[in-house]
């Protein structure tokens, strides 16, 4: 499950829970994309500061805007190659778009202003009109978004700005979790949190 997980771009901390204290399972483990292992027995208090820990730099490194790789469910936002990649294929966009989507990807979550796109994008004393935003915005969606009409990364907030949304999550996990119910998971894997 943690393979086919960081496979599709998920990107959340996991920790896998075993019985197996031996170092190479361990190792296996953390090769395939934990970012933590924990042996049973162990103690409540430890798991919940370990959880704490892993969510908490998480959200730090998420509110650093790195030259590197943004990675989502379905998309890949490389801001120092220039690059977009949409499901794994190349997508063209303007160099306005580019920017806008960056700007918007690095703070997932966070309502950025129409204001603050243009102040960031376009620079400090740009002349141009807040809807003008909406439009290089619907542009931008109809490039990224695979369902068109319907947003799944960037979100309208009604008279404030925009809103970039990881996409595809829960489905994701759903899917993982029914395969493994299935039995398609190998040793390693199970047991991922």
């Amino acid at each position: 499950m943690c393979r086919r997980l960081r496979a599709g771009g998920v990107e959340v901390p996991i920790i896998m829970v075993s019985g197996s204290s031996d170092v190479v399972d361990i190792v296996v483990g953390l090769e395939i994309g934990a970012d933590d292992y924990i042996t049973k027995p162990f103690e409540v208090r430890e798991l919940a500061a370990r959880i704490n820990a892993k969510l908490r730099r998480q959200r730090t490194s998420q509110s650093q805007v790195r030259p590197g790789r943004l990675k989502f469910p379905g998309l890949i936002v490389d801001i120092g190659r220039h690059e977009v990649l949409r499901d794994g294929q190349p997508v063209s966009l303007t160099p306005t778009e580019f920017d806008l989507l960056a700007l918007l990807s690095a703070s997932p979550g966070r309502v950025i202003s129409r204001s603050e796109m243009i102040q960031k994008v376009w620079g400090q004393g740009a002349d141009l009109d807040l809807r003008s935003v909406d439009a290089h915005v619907y542009r931008l969606r109809r490039k990224i978004e695979p369902e068109g009409p319907r947003p799944t990364y960037i979100h309208a907030v009604p008279g404030i700005g925009y809103r970039f949304e990881r996409r595809g999550l829960n489905e994701r996990l759903s899917r993982a979790h029914g395969a493994e119910a299935d039995g398609e998971t190998g040793d390693a894997e199970s047991g991922a949190a």
